[in-house]
């Protein structure tokens, strides 16, 4: 899922795609860092958490569910749901999570709540079509003065 930053002061922007690895990697959190490293203000980050595949659908290996474990203690009881004996991850609520934990404020917070996999009318989902084809989604910001 994308991340989409802007620092409403500087007029810094970022963008990042979170799919697990960058989640496990904390990479929300690092662009926050690099973003205040280069003049901007936690103050004033603000960050849309784009479409993705969302906790309905994403089902991980025992495997994965460890790992998660192992570097994000503390995340579980909040972005795991076990159902019938399959382990589901929540990504946008890990990364609505680490961007508080970065020191954004949740006011200056905002997420897109469909489910990429669900929702075929408007999104591509490799997981639920299984083809070598692959679909586009964009994510962009801009800056006017």
């Amino acid at each position: 899922m994308p991340i989409v930053f802007c620092d409403l002061k500087t007029g810094l922007i970022g963008v990042s795609h979170q799919g697990w690895r960058g989640s496990i990697k904390q990479m929300a959190v690092k662009m926050v860092e690099e973003m205040v490293a280069n003049g901007g203000s936690r103050q004033s980050i603000v960050a849309a958490i784009g479409p993705g595949i969302n906790q309905c659908c994403y089902d991980i290996d025992d495997d994965r569910y460890y790992q998660f474990l192992e570097e994000l203690d503390g995340y579980s009881d909040k972005v795991f749901l076990v159902h019938h004996g399959n382990k589901y991850l929540n990504l946008s609520m890990l990364n609505y999570l680490q961007l508080i934990k970065a020191g954004i404020s949740k006011k200056n917070i905002d997420y897109f709540p469909f489910c990429t996999k669900c929702d075929k009318k408007r999104f591509f989902s490799y997981r639920r079509d299984k083809k070598a084809e692959f679909g586009e989604m964009f994510s962009f910001i801009m800056r006017y003065n």
